[in-house]
């Protein structure tokens, strides 16, 4: 039961709640609220703070603004966007009486934290990072996801360190990481590989929290839409309408010659319709059509090169009009020099499925995780003291870990294809390397075994016929040529929940 407000509507700070909230609450029926349990039901008090669920604190002015000087200039009654369990929390810190321990979740603590934080006061914020410290040891990869989310370093550290000790060790789950980024997840995996013994000055947490959830990608414009316009482009007979209203002024010549699907369209265009004033409704934006038409044009080979995200929307634009050319082309210029893992990330994040499966793919070449000794089944395992970095783009910094999790899962199901291939041909891992570190004359330190090293690594043994091993090592490497095959069969969105970015092409 709650306790009726003990203000009446006659009260000049309800009234002004009343006021302030509901301007035409006389023309339409009442809100109901509630009123809070003590303390914050006092008739004394002389400020109302209404909740998001409609329940209303009373309390005092002075005791808000010794917590916050942000209470200062605000009016008798406010609404805030907190809901009532936050703010509870909220100011029973700031009253001056004896606190009770109090069992508070992990959410609870988050999102009074970040009222804290909003409203510029001390003390809860020093008593609530002391219980997300606390509630690390117990839900460590929680109090991470929390630390993460608000930016609070060293609950993430304090949280990482709980995590090494735990046996077995903890797994990391999709419903862990939401709001989460690609680059953060990246650093806690960084220093659980290194059992925490990481350089002086890492950190786990990005300086900015802020991850974007995919969907429409705003483009950056290289190749302005002007160089389309009709005094731009001399003799033009056909008029494209980008999605965001911009015209593109083309010639159906160029456009008919570079795709199949454009030249139907063009085809089928009313031949009522003077040639001067032929036009196509196109669904790209004018960024992305700029750049894709320009690729049509002779002078191509001149343009600058494309940042990756918009040449993935121009790559899958390419594909949906057939533009075989212009696919080879993009293939061979934007995708040059720039690493499968960045590809990976901005098409997961635009929502491009086929562009992030053919990249995901391509990640197979480098690893997301090192190998060390035994790490793996015993399939995989051996003396080898092999030590291969995680592979690491700045685009983790603004993608969500989620897609970096499903990544991992696909590289977890590679790892399972080789240790099947090592079984069939009759190696363990540490026989395998032994003989390839003899055969090859590498330390062992200096072959990193990704699948395409490995195959290298198996011609050279199987050629020299090192100790009558070549015939053995000739199967595996024929076994691990197709692994690529395997792998295409295994969808990046196999590990995609309804919560997952990695959606249909458009």
């Amino acid at each position: 039961m709650t306790t009726p407000a003990p203000q009446t509507s006659s009260s000049p700070t309800a009234g002004m709640l009343s006021q302030t909230s509901h301007p035409s609450q006389s023309q339409s029926p009442a809100i109901s609220t509630e009123t809070a349990p003590s303390p914050f039901d006092k008739a004394g008090a002389d400020i109302i703070l209404r909740t998001s669920d409609m329940v209303n604190f009373y309390v005092y002015s002075h005791v808000l603004i010794l917590a916050s000087p942000f209470f200062e200039t605000i009016s008798p009654a406010i609404a805030v966007p907190e809901d009532s369990v936050t703010l509870d929390v909220l100011l029973r810190i700031c009253y001056p009486f004896k606190k009770q321990d109090s069992d508070y979740s992990l959410a609870t603590l988050e999102a009074t934290w970040k009222a804290a934080v909003k409203y510029e006061m001390e003390l809860p914020i020093q008593e609530l990072t002391k219980k997300l410290l606390i509630a690390a040891a117990t839900s460590p990869v929680a109090a991470w996801a929390v630390a993460s989310r608000v930016g609070l370093e060293s609950l993430a550290r304090r949280a990482a360190e709980r995590m090494l000790k735990l046996k077995p060790s903890v797994t990391v789950t999709e419903s862990d990481i939401i709001g989460v980024t690609a680059a953060d997840l990246y650093r806690l995996r960084e220093f659980r590989r290194q059992n925490g013994r990481v350089p002086t000055g890492f950190r786990l947490l990005t300086a900015s929290t802020t991850t974007t959830s995919g969907g429409n990608a705003q483009h950056t414009s290289i190749i302005s839409s002007d160089s389309f316009s009709e005094h731009a482009m001399p003799y033009t007979d056909l008029v494209c309408h980008a999605s965001d209203g911009v015209t593109l002024h083309v010639h159906r010549g160029v456009i008919s010659a570079a795709s199949t699907v454009l030249h139907q369209k063009i085809q089928h265009l009313s031949p009522e319709v003077p040639a001067e004033k032929a036009e196509l409704e196109l669904q790209e934006d004018s960024t992305v059509l700029s750049a894709l038409f320009s690729l049509c044009y002779p002078a191509s080979d001149a343009l600058p090169r494309l940042p990756t995200d918009l040449w993935i929307s121009v790559l899958e634009a390419a594909r949906r009009y057939e533009m075989e050319g212009i696919c080879k082309t993009i293939q061979l210029r934007e995708m040059k020099g720039v690493d499968a893992l960045s590809v990976y990330l901005i098409a997961a994040r635009m929502g491009r499925k086929a562009i992030a499966q053919e990249a995901a793919l391509r990640t197979l070449s480098d690893p997301l995780s090192e190998i060390p000794p035994n790490h793996y089944s015993a399939s995989m395992a051996g003396e080898s003291n092999i030590a291969i970095p995680p592979l690491y783009s700045h685009f983790m910094e603004l993608t969500p870990a989620l897609v970096y999790l499903y990544l991992i899962r696909y590289h977890e199901a590679y790892l399972i294809a080789m240790q099947d291939v090592f079984r069939r041909a009759g190696f363990d891992f540490g026989q395998l390397t032994e003989v390839l570190h003899k055969a090859t004359f590498l330390p062992s330190d200096d072959i990193s075994f990704t699948l395409h090293a490995l195959i290298q690594a198996c011609r050279v043994t199987s050629n020299s016929g090192y100790h009558g091993s070549s015939g053995r090592v000739d199967n595996l490497r024929q076994a691990l040529e197709e692994v690529p095959e395997r792998m295409k069969e295994v969808s990046v969105a196999n590990f995609v929940s309804p919560l997952g970015f990695v959606t249909d092409d458009a």
